[in-house]
């Protein structure tokens, strides 16, 4: 049979035998043990082939004399006087490939079982007839616990050393890397070592001819193209701010390290920003570090000529849907634009978001959330396709340059974990609003809705919201409040699954108790932070309420933000950007706050958190006072308590409510009965006749103590601002309100004085409010250190002059 045909009939047989792999059949590779020795014997078919190309019929002949028949099963018959010949060679060479090798990880793991294989050449040369002596030792090889490591053929012998000669020159390079300030665990030096390198030989022995590869072609397939080149445009390239901020060759390693150095210690140049807008949504001002910064066009008439989302950068998998939802949104909340994609106030932070800049935006309203929390999330998600898109494209580009047989790039374009953006809230509730606009953005099947659905969603049936509590009450509270969960969102072709495994996640939403109940604290024998290594943006919605919460929470999240993860988690650690091995991610790392007020404590993660070297931008708006607010005519007086420093501003607090207020109380308790004493936090109570209302009190406990209260049973009401945050109960019996410290949530304080009941037979008695006797007032002790709070509640005109006057009372009537 000539050599054409037989090339023919080889290529059928190996057809044959990818059809029977794909059905799992018989053996690893589907073929019988025979058909498995013909092409180890013959090498691969694309050699063949090539050869024949090259030389011909006549020049196999001439490299070949070997007679070439096949049976009528058409299986390869070789010439009777070569057999003998080439198994012996075949069997010298595997043992001399063997030996040659016998220093890789996955040999050296199984040594025991190659053992007998080492005086093979000299039982062969001592008895050629011994044929079948290789293939016996392997059987033994087979039935050990490497099942998945049957087929070391010389040629995979020599791949797996090629394959460890790349790996230990990429050791070589962390070495270097190490030596300038690479901080890389021995971990992941002892994964690339071996567990990498036994993964590529057992793909190679279970018939995968692409090994290396495999993992790239399930990434590949995981996100459709929706018709768009896979190669990305340069010129986008080159204009997208995603891939100026996150690119790996966008900084030098000194430059980053110069920018990152001045972040962390907080040289940042102000720049005043002026817009259109700073009466509706507050001034702003830009922190940049110094040398370097972004080309922002901040002022509004500029956002005229952005009338397409290409200009944007959003990608077209999400443009539809966007505008769809945008249309509908801007409809029911009554908001007028002149273009259906954007409002001013979206424009105008969409403009930064797409910059990757911080953004801390205080000034959320019920009106406005919608608008802002869209514009957030819109950016969230057009970040984490773009991610997954330039993976994906990269794999497609390997994978071709493989099969070309072309060098291989060094390409880094990844992370140590999958998961990019982080998304906090504080309820279920909102946790549901933010994954259906996701799910109406892609307008892509989801997997696991209808349990998405079950745990998050509550009908308005179901929902048992007092319809008569406060505007902002039901707006915090209307839905499912469990404060205690996690879910992973992943981007799949033609598909948006919810609830996958939090490595295997574009997205993580979450609260930060369910995050805390899984990062643990030190000591902890389960604990896991390494999904939060890779986070790029961080998003955190209605910060308000998370302060109602355990604040601790959020900050013990915050500390184990891109840290070195513990383990590898399947790192292709070659395509892992340069900065994120050198522990800059945190400088890069956008971070998003939205919240009603401006808190110490959500100032303090702005201040020390916010790192990032693209700048950020914080937002402050001029408040109107609550005085205004207040229907009753009392007497409210601010006492400033004076202190130096903000360390000895609680206890000095203390002190003066302790050895000056409460005797005080005590000596006129007659006349000073029916007073409401606010604390921001739960605290031990006084020892004096009194009941304590906190956010732990039972329903029954409650309802008897403000009854206890309004009758005058108990002088006096402890009440805590948790307690009204989750309870919001409108008191009866309150005469005056001392408040140990300003609420954050400035409408509490207009609320709780509205509750002051002064009897119409009182009025008449009692009708010069301006005497010192007059028995309905407010009470307010403040340092400044409270600046934020007190400017809250009697305005930014006033807040100046109050700080700075000499005089440690404040007194302001309200008059009816």
């Amino acid at each position: 049979m000539g050599k054409k045909t037989a090339i023919k009939r080889l290529r059928e047989a190996e057809n044959q035998s990818i059809r029977t792999k794909k059905s799992n059949t018989r053996g690893s590779a589907g073929l019988s043990r025979k058909q498995r020795q013909q092409l180890e014997d013959y090498g691969t078919l694309d050699a063949l082939e090539s050869q024949f190309t090259e030389n011909g019929e006549e020049g196999i002949a001439a490299n070949d004399e070997k007679s070439w028949t096949f049976n009528a099963k058409g299986e390869l018959i070789e010439s009777k006087e070569d057999q003998e010949e080439e198994t012996l060679t075949k069997e010298e060479e595997t043992a001399q490939t063997l030996q040659k090798y016998s220093d890789l990880p996955i040999l050296n793991a199984s040594q025991s079982l190659l053992n007998p294989l080492e005086g093979l050449n000299s039982k062969l040369n001592k008895n050629q007839k011994q044929k079948s002596s290789l293939s016996k030792l392997m059987g033994q090889f087979k039935k050990s616990s490497k099942r998945d490591l049957l087929n070391l053929s010389t040629t995979k012998l020599k791949a797996a050393a090629v394959k460890k000669e790349r790996e230990t020159g990429e050791n070589e390079r962390v070495k270097k890397e190490k030596a300038n300030g690479t901080k890389l665990t021995e971990d992941f030096i002892d994964h690339m070592n071996d567990e990498n390198l036994t993964k590529d030989i057992s793909a190679q022995a279970n018939g995968n001819a692409d090994g290396d590869f495999e993992d790239a072609k399930e990434d590949n397939e995981e996100m459709e193209t929706d018709g768009e080149e896979e190669d990305v445009n340069a010129e986008t390239s080159n204009e997208d701010p995603f891939f100026k901020h996150f690119a790996d060759n966008s900084y030098s390693v000194e430059h980053l390290e110069v920018l990152s150095t001045l972040a962390k210690q907080k040289k940042w140049q102000v720049n005043p920003l002026e817009s259109e807008l700073s009466e509706t949504c507050g001034n702003s001002v830009r922190l940049s570090v110094e040398e370097h910064d972004y080309k922002v066009n901040f002022n509004s008439e500029n956002y005229k000529k952005y009338d397409n989302l290409d200009d944007w950068f959003i990608r077209n998998k999400i443009q539809p849907g966007w505008t769809k939802y945008n249309k509908r949104i801007l409809e029911e909340n009554g908001l007028n634009s002149k273009s259906e994609l954007f409002t001013p106030l979206q424009s105008q932070l969409l403009n930064q978001l797409v910059q990757y800049q911080d953004i801390l935006y205080p000034h959320r309203t019920i009106e406005n959330t919608e608008e802002i929390r869209s514009t957030y999330l819109l950016h969230c998600l057009n970040h984490a396709i773009k991610v997954r898109k330039e993976i994906t494209n990269n794999n497609s580009k390997l994978i071709m340059a493989r099969k070309e047989g072309k060098p291989l790039d060094d390409i880094r374009d990844g992370s140590y974990v999958r998961p990019k953006v982080l998304i906090l809230v504080p309820f279920r509730s909102a946790a549901y609003k933010v994954i259906k606009f996701f799910i109406d953005i892609i307008g892509a099947e989801v997997e696991n809705k209808s349990r998405f659905m079950q745990e998050f969603y509550l009908s308005p049936e179901e929902d048992r919201i007092n319809k008569n509590k406060p505007a902002d009450f039901i707006e915090a509270f209307s839905g499912h409040n469990d404060d205690c969960f996690r879910l992973g969102l992943k981007l799949t072709k033609g598909s948006f699954k919810l609830y996958s495994n939090f490595y295997d996640s574009d997205i993580l939403v979450a609260s930060p108790l369910g995050l805390r109940l899984i990062i643990g604290n030190p000591g902890d024998k389960k604990r896991d932070h390494d999904f939060l290594s890779s986070i790029e943006i961080l998003y955190m919605d209605q910060v308000e309420h998370m302060l109602m919460q355990n604040w601790d929470h959020v900050t013990h999240v915050f500390n184990h933000l891109n840290l070195t993860p513990e383990n590898p988690h399947d790192c292709d650690f070659s395509r892992v950007k340069q900065y994120v091995l050198n522990d800059k991610l945190p400088t890069l790392r956008q971070n998003l706050f939205l919240s009603s007020f401006l808190s110490p404590e959500l100032l303090n993660l702005f201040n020390n958190y916010s790192l990032n070297i693209a700048g950020k931008i914080k937002y402050k708006l001029d408040y109107k006072d609550q005085l205004a607010k207040v229907r009753t005519s009392t007497k409210q007086i601010f006492h400033k308590v004076r202190c130096a420093n903000y360390k000895d501003a609680d206890n000095l607090r203390f002190k003066y409510f302790t050895e000056t207020l409460l005797p005080y109380l005590n000596k006129n308790i007659a006349e000073l009965t029916h007073t409401l004493i606010f604390i921001p936090v739960t605290s031990t109570s006084p020892e004096f006749n009194l009941v304590y209302l906190n956010e732990y009190s039972t329903v029954s406990d409650s309802s008897h103590d403000r009854d206890y209260f309004k009758q005058g049973i108990h002088h006096f009401l402890l009440y805590t601002e948790r307690a009204h945050f989750f309870r919001r109960y409108h008191l009866k019996g309150i005469q005056r309100i001392i408040f140990y410290g300003l609420p954050d949530n400035s409408n509490y304080y207009s609320e709780l004085i509205n509750m002051i009941d002064i009897p119409e037979e009182l009025k008449l008695i009692h009708n010069d409010i301006k005497q010192s006797t007059y028995p309905y007032f407010s009470l307010s002790l403040v340092t400044q250190f409270d600046q934020l709070k007190w400017e809250r509640v009697i305005g930014s005109s006033r807040i100046e002059g109050a700080m700075k006057g000499k005089r440690d009372i404040l007194t302001f009537y309200k008059l009816e």
